[in-house]
């Protein structure tokens, strides 16, 4: 939109005509679209890195609320496991 718009690129005009050297033409439209390509995988491959970067993030091992509280070892050890193979910390 931005090159459409404000710098008035469109197929008409051209940036290279076709020479001994380059044996293609290229307009101001295929120029657009490689600039937009390029923005494209810049940040899909951005988007990747960081991706990457959360998933080897360091973490920190969470703490029991009720070893907050003042509960022993025992209180804390799993009574068994639910339904959903989740520990249960629940007696009774």
């Amino acid at each position: 939109i931005f090159a459409n718009s404000y710098l008035d690129w469109s197929a008409a005009n051209y940036i290279f005509h076709r020479n001994r050297l380059i044996h293609f033409d290229v307009n101001q439209q295929a120029a657009n679209d490689a600039v937009a390509a390029v923005i494209y995988v810049v940040m899909l491959g951005a988007n990747i890195k960081l991706f990457s970067m959360w998933q080897k993030r360091p973490v920190r091992e969470p703490t029991p609320a009720d070893a907050a509280a003042g509960a022993t070892a025992d209180e804390r050890k799993p009574a068994g496991t639910s339904a959903y193979n989740r520990p249960v910390t629940a007696r009774g």
